[in-house]
């Protein structure tokens, strides 16, 4: 084995083989998460020799967690998305690119394994929560039936899913990046309920589950209120949890409470399970979590929220102030950083402020890239540096005035 005993890539084969010693039988299966080795990459530049043999642990973890699933297991984070490869790429240009996009294409493949064995006769259900295009291009490839099913206001239709649902089915459903208000957890329980009746699964995108604030004026959390839904979230999935898949991607740890959710909501609805865990990054902050590395939460949780609600809503205000003439919030369905810049050449800005390395993060093309732009001012790579903070946003002020 290369490197020192407390290498990353020592911590992440240690934790792999206890599993693997212990035939975990009762744990769910873990998949580390892409962003755990660009964590390493970027933190430890030694590492990179070892960077071959950290993609095997991934591929065998992924392949063990597969099977583990498919024989009964119960629920699991899988990253599938290839948001990280665009960060990866940024950081080290095409130096590894080849293995990591192999990673990322296992991926997609597993999906389609998932999909294929159990649901070679089924219905997929399509359920407008969700709005990632992923999906859709997945289960395109596969020519799997997909019903589009329309809501109002965000309500599920309840006798749709009863009509249509068939066993072994499949439904798709997204905690979506709407405000608080309008999620209604007993409709998911309902839908829960349904699917136990009818022997169906439900695959959850929780990638939009941090996206859960008030932004009605300014910036104001309702913490009480999140935390106690996320909480009851949680737990109820954990008791659906043999027709749950989780899906979460890491591209939207861009935006703070991400960690904060895991680090000490989780913990607290279901810690007395011992077979519910993951291991997650805490992306730039170079922290590598497990849960059976409890020990770093005290060391780092403070850390982190006081980031959040510092430096966050510190530079929230100020973007703010600065810029509300710009600032425009087209709908209820929008919220905080979700509003965007009114501005033309946005997408330039934006390249332009990653070219001058004040910005780290890029813009999909299935968002306003003026949402990537906000969220990458505010975080900034989680650094406090506020020279960096007013070179930014002075550039993104110049480039608006200059057109």
């Amino acid at each position: 084995m290369k490197g020192p005993q407390d290498s990353y890539y020592h911590i992440l084969r240690k934790i792999y083989d206890e599993r693997t010693e212990n035939n975990l039988e009762t744990y769910n299966f873990i998949i580390p998460e892409y962003g755990i080795i660009s964590s390493m990459i970027e933190s430890k530049p030694g590492f990179l020799e070892d960077y071959d043999e950290v993609g095997e642990i991934y591929l065998e973890s992924l392949n063990q967690g597969i099977t583990r699933f498919l024989k009964g297991c119960n629920i699991g984070f899988i990253k599938l998305r290839d948001a990280a490869l665009n960060y990866i790429k940024t950081l080290l240009g095409n130096r590894l690119i080849k293995s990591y996009e192999l990673m990322v294409s296992e991926g997609h493949n597993i999906l389609k394994h998932i999909i294929k064995i159990f649901f070679k006769r089924s219905t997929i259900i399509y359920y407008l929560y969700t709005n990632e295009p992923y999906f859709k291009y997945i289960l395109g490839e596969l020519e799997y039936p997909v019903i589009e099913n329309p809501f109002q206001d965000f309500k599920p239709d309840l006798v749709f899913f009863k009509e249509n649902i068939s066993e072994n089915s499949l439904v798709i459903f997204s905690i979506p990046n709407i405000p608080l208000g309008y999620i209604d957890l007993n409709d998911l329980d309902e839908i829960l309920r349904i699917l136990d009746d009818s022997g169906s699964y439900l695959l959850l995108d929780i990638s939009y589950i941090n996206l859960v604030f008030n932004y009605s004026s300014k910036i104001s959390y309702r913490r009480e209120a999140v935390d106690k839904m996320i909480v009851e979230l949680i737990s109820m999935l954990y008791n659906h949890r043999k027709r749950v898949i989780i899906t979460y991607s890491i591209n939207h740890s861009f935006f703070l409470d991400t960690p904060r959710i895991f680090i000490t909501l989780i913990p607290r609805a279901i810690w007395r399970e011992k077979d519910f865990t993951s291991v997650i990054n805490l992306n730039r902050l170079n922290v590598n979590i497990s849960y059976e590395l409890l020990y770093r939460l005290s060391v780092y949780s403070s850390k982190i929220i006081n980031f959040i609600t510092k430096v966050y809503v510190r530079r929230y205000n100020d973007l703010y102030d600065r810029f509300k003439e710009y600032i425009h919030v087209p709908s209820k369905y929008f919220g905080g950083p979700y509003a965007y810049l009114n501005i033309k050449n946005s997408r330039e800005i934006f390249n332009k402020c990653i070219d001058r390395g004040l910005l780290v993060g890029y813009a999909p093309d299935y968002i306003p890239v003026d949402h990537g732009l906000i969220v990458s001012l505010l975080s900034l790579k989680y650094t406090v540096n506020d020279s960096i903070w007013r070179e930014a946003v002075d550039l993104l002020e110049k480039c608006i005035k200059e057109n």
